[in-house]
Protein backbone atom coordinates (compact mmCIF):
# COMPACT_ATOMS: atom_id res chain seq x y z
CA UNK A 1 0.00 0.00 0.00
CA UNK A 2 1.53 3.26 -0.24
CA UNK A 3 0.89 6.48 1.34
CA UNK A 4 -0.29 10.05 0.13
CA UNK A 5 -1.59 13.09 1.95
CA UNK A 6 -4.67 14.22 -0.11
CA UNK A 7 -5.40 17.97 0.17
CA UNK A 8 -8.32 19.68 -1.79
CA UNK A 9 -10.17 23.00 -2.25
CA UNK A 10 -13.36 23.39 -3.54
CA UNK A 11 -14.63 26.45 -4.72
CA UNK A 12 -17.98 27.34 -6.13
CA UNK A 13 -20.18 23.99 -6.25
CA UNK A 14 -19.08 22.85 -2.68
CA UNK A 15 -20.27 19.29 -2.15
CA UNK A 16 -17.70 18.01 0.70
CA UNK A 17 -19.78 14.62 1.85
CA UNK A 18 -18.90 13.49 -2.10
CA UNK A 19 -14.92 14.04 -2.22
CA UNK A 20 -15.10 12.82 1.31
CA UNK A 21 -16.93 9.63 0.92
CA UNK A 22 -14.65 9.10 -2.33
CA UNK A 23 -11.23 9.62 -0.07
CA UNK A 24 -12.39 7.16 2.48
CA UNK A 25 -13.01 4.60 -0.06
CA UNK A 26 -9.97 4.96 -1.17
CA UNK A 27 -8.44 3.18 1.75
CA UNK A 28 -7.59 3.76 5.05
CA UNK A 29 -7.98 7.18 5.60
CA UNK A 30 -7.99 9.79 8.40
CA UNK A 31 -8.45 13.32 8.56
CA UNK A 32 -5.89 15.42 9.38
CA UNK A 33 -6.68 18.61 8.99
CA UNK A 34 -9.58 20.08 7.34
CA UNK A 35 -9.81 19.44 3.43
CA UNK A 36 -5.97 17.48 4.29
CA UNK A 37 -6.43 13.59 4.18
CA UNK A 38 -3.79 10.59 5.20
CA UNK A 39 -4.38 7.73 2.69
CA UNK A 40 -2.88 4.70 2.73
CA UNK A 41 -4.42 3.12 -1.12
CA UNK A 42 -3.44 0.07 -3.36
CA UNK A 43 -4.04 2.97 -6.13
CA UNK A 44 -0.93 4.56 -7.76
CA UNK A 45 -0.33 8.51 -7.03
CA UNK A 46 -1.74 9.35 -10.41
CA UNK A 47 -4.42 6.75 -10.56
CA UNK A 48 -5.69 8.36 -6.92
CA UNK A 49 -6.01 11.64 -8.27
CA UNK A 50 -7.53 10.62 -11.66
CA UNK A 51 -10.03 8.85 -9.41
CA UNK A 52 -11.13 11.72 -6.96
CA UNK A 53 -11.26 14.15 -9.85
CA UNK A 54 -14.68 12.31 -10.33
CA UNK A 55 -16.23 14.01 -7.13
CA UNK A 56 -14.77 17.35 -7.71
CA UNK A 57 -16.21 20.17 -10.45
CA UNK A 58 -13.92 21.28 -13.20
CA UNK A 59 -12.79 24.13 -11.11
CA UNK A 60 -11.58 22.74 -7.70
CA UNK A 61 -7.85 22.02 -6.99
CA UNK A 62 -6.82 18.95 -5.78
CA UNK A 63 -3.15 17.46 -4.69
CA UNK A 64 -2.28 14.13 -4.10
CA UNK A 65 1.80 14.30 -2.54
CA UNK A 66 3.43 10.59 -1.79
CA UNK A 67 4.57 10.15 2.54
CA UNK A 68 7.49 7.76 2.81
CA UNK A 69 7.15 4.86 5.26
CA UNK A 70 9.06 5.82 8.65
CA UNK A 71 9.67 9.29 7.86
CA UNK A 72 8.50 10.70 10.97
CA UNK A 73 6.76 13.29 11.40
CA UNK A 74 5.12 16.39 14.17
CA UNK A 75 2.00 17.92 14.52
CA UNK A 76 0.17 20.16 17.18
CA UNK A 77 -3.68 19.86 17.68
CA UNK A 78 -4.95 17.19 15.42
CA UNK A 79 -7.23 14.71 15.83
CA UNK A 80 -6.27 11.46 17.89
CA UNK A 81 -7.57 9.25 15.23
CA UNK A 82 -4.72 11.08 12.63
CA UNK A 83 -2.41 11.04 14.96
CA UNK A 84 -3.06 7.21 15.92
CA UNK A 85 -2.52 6.69 11.52
CA UNK A 86 0.60 8.66 11.69
CA UNK A 87 2.09 6.55 13.93
CA UNK A 88 1.41 2.93 12.74
CA UNK A 89 2.49 4.40 9.16
CA UNK A 90 5.18 7.01 9.36
CA UNK A 91 6.43 6.90 12.69
CA UNK A 92 10.68 5.95 12.64
CA UNK A 93 10.71 2.89 14.03
CA UNK A 94 13.17 1.49 16.78
CA UNK A 95 15.87 -1.06 16.03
Amino acid sequence: MALYLVTYDLHKQRDYPRIIEAIQKAGESEELLESVWLVSSARGIVELKEHLMGFIDSDDSIAVLPLKVAAGFATENCPVEARRWLNKHLSVKKT
